[in-house]
């Protein structure tokens, strides 16, 4: 879908009385390196010849899940 340009406002945060899921905790490594926990592996898939995972991370929803 198109939208005009004139029609875009900045974010300023969720509505009054909207629900807001905030992530789970992140772990910073000895390397200053972040890392998240999978919570499941959704699917797998080949692609130019190497292997991805769908992974649904834990404290996050199904909108953030990421090919890795």
């Amino acid at each position: 879908p198109t939208v005009n340009i004139s029609r875009v406002k900045p974010y300023k945060g969720p509505l009054p009385g909207q629900r807001v899921d905030w992530p789970g905790p992140v772990v910073v490594t000895q390397e200053g390196e972040e890392e998240f926990e999978v919570k499941r592996v959704v699917d797998a898939r080949l692609k130019r010849g190497k292997l991805k995972f769908l992974v649904l991370w834990r404290g996050y929803g199904d909108k953030d899940r990421m090919w890795e």
